[in-house]
């Protein structure tokens, strides 16, 4: 084809000049071919002839060939020679369209709004320019400053060509101007959707879906956002300004909550700056929180010094914080740079990091610059009282104590003012300034007389008065106490304190109707104790055995006892003894045994232990118990006692060595004249020793001898009774007769 047309011109202009008829027709040709030298020549040709009816038009085409040609100012001047020579031609109308295009594009935006003003009020200029001539009217207008005219311009538009390829353009830059005016949002929308959805200008469809996009990300409409990205990549992902839009478009997918899509359009985006930061925050909306650690940290080792660097500092130690990461949080913290959108974020954790890896003095420092930034109130009423926290927890009760209450002054109205004072009066305590303690559960009682810790404030109150002996006080504080919270887990413990305060001022009656009250409300078991104890004291004192016994066996019952009194123990098992109530009093003196007393007190426990047993009808655990009683290192009465019931048991069993070892030392320990029938009767045991071992005459022998020493109305008979069966046994019958002679002349009643 290219050979064809090379002969077709070598032939032509070999042959002479081309006939007029079909001189416009032949430039036009080489004109659609490209070759615009040549087509100028001949439109010049054309346009240089006197009174040639196509003139116009070949100038006019001049000049498009000469802009096709990218010869700006030689296109300008044919156009411009048009319009002068032929101000009335409609190719005047395009050349000054042509004109003034070239101004827009050249920036020269006066120039080109006046020319396009020129024409678009012209009734003869052709239809296909009349919408572009008025988008290109607004464009210059808003370039120029006058946005309103603009505006009007391209409204203008809208109305008269509606569907027309530059009414979508308009509809962009309309809504360009609305937003820059904050608009309706309704109008904004209907505009870049409408232009968004055609297909004539794929430009404007474009731009207006980045534009709209734009719009409602930044009215945090990240949703409708992402939408609008979606719609613009399935339709200009090949796009050159798509690169460009994929980091807006990631921030919206995360800011709409779609993270793994963000992380998704980033993939392969590299490591520079601005996507590791998104990559980062995007990994930690997705829960991959060392994925996103990962990339804060490869954004801060590489690039230092990138504007993303500060908030990527600042977001690390936040993750770190709430990852548990307190030493970490802390050195990323103190490394990120203060920048005044998170500067209070940041102090803050720095603070609360310090605070949680034991740098007391770091973040008791933190917080007390927090205090004093004035800019965020709340968080500096928050760190006064960590701050006074601190002091609490490294025992500087005055200090914490005043700066406790210094901030309840401070914010009173605060929701952290009846805590703060109630902290302070707690710090007042411990280091035992009852006094300053009970005037600040003064003050938070008068301010806050509601508060869920009300009763707290009450029972401490009380509590100092007591410390400071002001009891009256104390016994008014305690009495509000109870008639507002009665049913406060702290009421049983005031209903005991309110309960010794009574007994104080020997007001029996009263002060066990406290501790009854107190045990009624199910304490906890040490407190129950307590209570239980203290009216044990008290119903002593008002002589009322039964119900103190009662008391105590309760105790006991309960697995108390070893907080029990010795002697209370000791008295409630031979009170329960003398009322014939058996197992308790063995409950009494087995808790008594397993006390950890003296030798004496074990003796005395053990010998209880037995005779309950024995009351019971338990001879072998009562043998078992007087022997231990016996064999204690102590010589108590009770002990004595035990040694010969031991004997009786050990006699009663066979166990003839161990009667008689119980025997001899029962006989031994009976040196006081009341002792002397344990004594006798201890003589009688081991005369049956001798006895059972069927050596008679040395139980005959034993049985004289209490015969002979003891004048006892049944020891003594029993004895001379025995001795005269041994005396048989030995085969000695003499002595028998005079055994029994004896018995009938001391006791013949006992000889019948």
């Amino acid at each position: 084809m290219k050979r064809a047309a090379s002969l077709l011109l070598c032939c032509a202009f070999a042959a002479g000049a081309v006939e007029p008829a079909d001189q416009l027709q032949f430039a036009d040709g080489l004109f659609s071919r490209g070759m615009f030298d040549l087509a100028v020549r001949e439109y010049r040709a054309i346009a240089d002839q006197p009174d040639a009816p196509d003139a116009a038009l070949a100038l006019y085409r001049i000049g498009e060939a000469r802009r096709r040609q990218g010869r700006l100012d030689a296109a300008r001047a044919a156009y411009a020679e048009t319009a002068a020579r032929f101000p009335d031609s409609p190719m005047a109308l395009r050349a000054g369209f042509r004109i003034a295009e070239q101004d827009v594009q050249a920036a020269r935006y006066a120039e080109a709004e006046a020319g396009f003003k020129a024409l678009v009020d012209r009734a003869d200029l052709p239809v296909e320019l009349r919408a572009a001539g008025l988008y290109y009217l607004g464009f210059t207008q808003r370039r120029n400053g006058r946005a309103r005219e603009a505006e009007a311009t391209y409204r203008r538009l809208l109305k008269a060509e509606p569907n027309a390829p530059h009414a979508d353009l308009a509809r962009v830059e309309l809504a360009s101007l609305r937003i820059a005016a904050d608009g309706k949002p309704e109008e904004i929308r209907e505009w870049l959707t409408r232009a968004a959805a055609r297909d004539a200008v794929p430009r404007a469809a474009a731009e207006a879906l980045l534009t709209l996009a734009d719009y409602e990300f930044k009215r945090e409409n990240a949703a409708a956002a992402a939408e609008a990205y979606d719609r613009y990549f399935a339709r200009f992902a090949d796009a050159p300004e798509a690169a460009g839009a994929r980091l807006p478009a990631a921030w919206a997918y995360l800011k709409a909550g779609r993270p793994d899509d963000a992380l998704a359009i980033g993939k392969n985006a590299g490591d520079a700056p601005e996507w590791l930061y998104l990559r980062a925050n995007a990994a930690r909306q997705a829960g991959r929180l060392r994925e996103a650690q990962l990339a804060y940290e490869r954004l801060l080792d590489r690039h230092r010094a990138a504007r993303e660097a500060g908030p990527a500092a600042y977001e690390l130690a936040v993750l770190l914080f709430r990852s548990g990461d307190y030493s970490n949080a802390y050195a990323r913290a103190m490394a990120a740079p203060l920048d005044e959108a998170y500067a209070g974020d940041l102090r803050w954790i720095r603070a609360e990091s310090a605070r949680e890896t034991g740098r007391a003095a770091e973040a008791l420092a933190a917080y007390d610059e927090i205090a004093r930034d004035a800019a965020d109130a709340e968080r500096a009423i928050a760190a006064r009282f960590h701050a006074a926290r601190i002091r609490q927890d490294a025992q500087d009760w005055a200090d914490a104590a005043a700066r406790y209450r210094a901030l309840a002054q401070a914010a009173p109205e605060h929701r952290i003012a009846p805590d703060a004072l109630f902290a302070a009066a707690f710090c007042e305590t411990q280091r035992g300034a009852h006094a300053a303690a009970i005037d600040d559960w003064n003050a938070l009682l008068r301010a806050h007389p509601k508060h869920e810790r009300a009763d707290q404030a009450l029972f401490g109150k009380a509590q100092a008065e007591r410390a400071l002996e002001r009891f009256d006080d104390a016994s008014r504080t305690l009495q509000t106490f109870l008639q507002q919270h009665p049913r406060s887990p702290l009421a049983p413990e005031a209903h005991v304190l309110y309960g010794s305060l009574l007994e104080q001022q020997e007001q029996f009656d009263a002060a066990d109707f406290q501790y009854l009250q107190a045990l009624r409300k199910k304490p906890a078991p040490d407190l129950a104790r307590r209570a239980q104890f203290r009216r044990l004291a008290v119903l002593q004192r008002l002589g009322r055995s039964a119900e103190a016994a009662q008391a105590v066996n309760d105790l006991v019952e309960q697995g108390a006892a070893a907080e029990l009194p010795i002697q209370l123990l000791d008295w409630a098992a031979r009170w329960n003894l003398e009322q014939t109530n058996h197992a308790a009093a063995l409950a009494a003196a087995r808790a008594l045994a397993e006390q950890p007393a003296s030798p004496g007190w074990a003796q005395v426990a053990w010998h209880l232990v037995g005779r309950a047993h024995l009351e019971l009808g338990q001879a072998d655990e009562a043998g078992v118990a007087f022997r231990r009683s016996a064999q204690a290192d102590a010589s108590t009465p009770e002990g004595l006692e035990s040694a010969w019931r031991w004997g009786e048991w050990a006699l009663a069993k066979r166990m003839w060595d161990e009667a008689e070892q119980a025997f001899e030392q029962a006989a031994a320990g009976a040196a006081a004249p009341e002792q002397m029938e344990i004594r006798a009767r201890s003589y009688l045991g081991l005369g049956r020793v001798a006895e059972g071992r069927e050596r008679w005459q040395d139980a005959a022998r034993q049985y004289l001898a209490v015969a002979v020493l003891y004048d006892h109305p049944d020891v003594t008979p029993t004895a001379l009774r025995s001795a005269a069966r041994m005396f048989e046994r030995a085969g000695q019958p003499d002595a028998a007769a005079q055994a029994r002679a004896e018995l009938t002349a001391r006791y013949p009643e006992a000889a019948l």
